[in-house]
């Protein structure tokens, strides 16, 4: 978003306190979180992208033992297993949540 990430997480954590604002935060543009002052990705960018942000918010869990270990990290990040994407401008943060 060209700004720290952690002003990003600050946000959405304060946010949370409500159902309404938790489904607001789960239908946010993956694309909208983005630096809007760069161009959005094209594949096979995109999928790298939306497989670095699956894995950064998984190791953003509250509970630590439901991190993923640095093993697993490391092999999303040099083998992902997304398939290609069509509809980049689409995903939600919400998706990227629950896969």
């Amino acid at each position: 978003m060209g700004k720290h990430p952690g002003d990003l997480i600050y946000s959405l954590s304060s946010t949370c306190a409500t159902e309404t604002a938790t489904l607001a935060i789960y239908n946010l543009l993956l694309k909208d979180v983005l630096d809007q002052r760069l161009p959005h990705p094209m594949n096979p960018a995109a999928v790298k992208l939306v497989q670095i942000a699956r894995t950064a918010f998984a190791c953003l869990s509250e509970i630590p033992h439901s991190h993923p270990t640095m093993e697993h990290v490391s092999k999303e990040l040099v083998m992902p297993n997304s398939p290609p994407l069509d509809q980049f401008h689409k995903i939600t943060l919400g998706q990227l949540l629950k896969e």
